[in-house]
């Protein structure tokens, strides 16, 4: 049983991002034929309290190119045994510790577009000044037990940082929010987590 709907929260006070500049020429290190990074996830948490949730993060698409970028994907599984209200298990914005990237869900109003290319390898220095996201509620999934969904991510270059998808690690966090079946918010129940990938050149690079 899946279905999905919006659920009432405060707007988020965030924004929609443009690509990088690509004025200047490229750096003698990076170009569009050497530039690339290889993301892969180093650790995930489980929510630390007793809720009936369980993530996990996977990344089907590992390379940043200068013509694509990689995606990630969230599932959410339901390990109790009644039906189960969870919001999406991350929505978009930035790491809670290394700057430079940006993970939005495709489910996002203002995500950028599957075919995003990394242009900012031509010019890594910042493009903007900061980033704004559009405020809709966050989207929801209902699980029956045992029941598993899949949302899925675009990881995108953080146009307010230097450097161009910096090679680092960065950890995202989240508390997704529980109802059960008559949308009773489960306020006693916290479902924060977090899980950190990490992005490397390839080792003829390094």
């Amino acid at each position: 049983m899946k279905r999905r709907k919006l659920l009432r929260c405060a707007p988020l006070v965030y924004l929609g991002i443009a690509g990088c500049a690509t004025e200047s020429e490229p750096t003698p290190t990076e170009t569009a034929r050497t530039f690339e990074r290889h993301v892969s996830v180093t650790a995930v948490d489980q929510p630390s309290g007793n809720g009936p949730v369980e993530f996990d993060v996977t990344v089907p698409d590992v390379a940043v190119t200068s013509e694509t970028t990689a995606f990630l994907e969230i599932s959410t599984t339901n390990t109790g045994g009644s039906v189960w209200e969870v919001q999406t298990p991350f929505y978009k914005g930035k790491s809670a510790s290394n700057e430079g990237v940006l993970l939005y869900s495709l489910d996002a109003a203002d995500h950028p577009p599957r075919e995003y290319e990394p242009s900012c390898y031509v010019d890594p220095e910042p493009s903007q000044e900061s980033v704004s996201y559009t405020g809709e509620g966050l989207p929801t999934h209902d699980l029956a037990p045992s029941e598993t969904v899949t949302d899925e991510y675009i990881l995108v270059d953080d146009p307010t940082h230097a450097g161009c998808f910096p090679a680092e690690r960065y950890r995202f966090e989240s508390t997704p929010a529980l109802s059960d079946e008559n949308d009773d918010w489960m306020k006693d129940v916290d479902l924060s987590w977090g899980f950190s990938i990490e992005l490397a050149e390839p080792v003829s690079q390094r």
